[in-house]
């Protein structure tokens, strides 16, 4: 039998969670892109919400200067701003996979070499391994 703790914990618990599920659905509301990625990035990466919504801007801000916003250049931006550090390809495109569902390393690179060329990322070949970040503040 669950003590008397254990019971308030649980009931807390159902109230967040009842929160968190109002609070998406009224973000969900919201014909905001900048909120719309906030919430896809705090629910894919488990960012905390301000470190959300700062790179949810950003992506923004990115995007709307490139002319094609294809859904596979939108994600690997998005995981890149999310990300503190260069990712390796192989790293990308796991993390694209767990936004997206889908996603191939070779469609991956191709879209890199994109977003290369139009000054949105760097990448760095060490070795065998090619690492991709963000340019920010270009």
């Amino acid at each position: 039998m669950p003590s008397d703790s254990l019971k308030r914990v649980e009931k807390l618990l159902e109230e967040i969670l009842k929160k968190l599920e109002r609070l998406e659905e009224l973000l969900l509301l919201q014909n905001d892109p900048t909120t719309a990625t906030a919430l896809e990035l705090a629910l894919s990466f488990y960012l905390p919400v301000h470190k959300a919504v700062k790179t949810a801007r950003e992506v923004v801000e990115l995007l709307k200067d490139l002319a094609s916003q294809d859904p596979i250049s939108r994600a690997i931006v998005e995981v890149l701003a999310a990300s503190d550090t260069e990712l390796s390809i192989s790293e990308l495109t796991r993390r694209v996979r767990k936004l997206r569902g889908t996603a191939s390393r070779r469609v991956i690179a191709e879209r890199l070499r994109r977003l290369e060329g139009r000054g949105v990322v760097e990448l760095k070949k060490v070795g065998n391994v090619v690492w991709v970040r963000l340019k920010r503040g270009s």
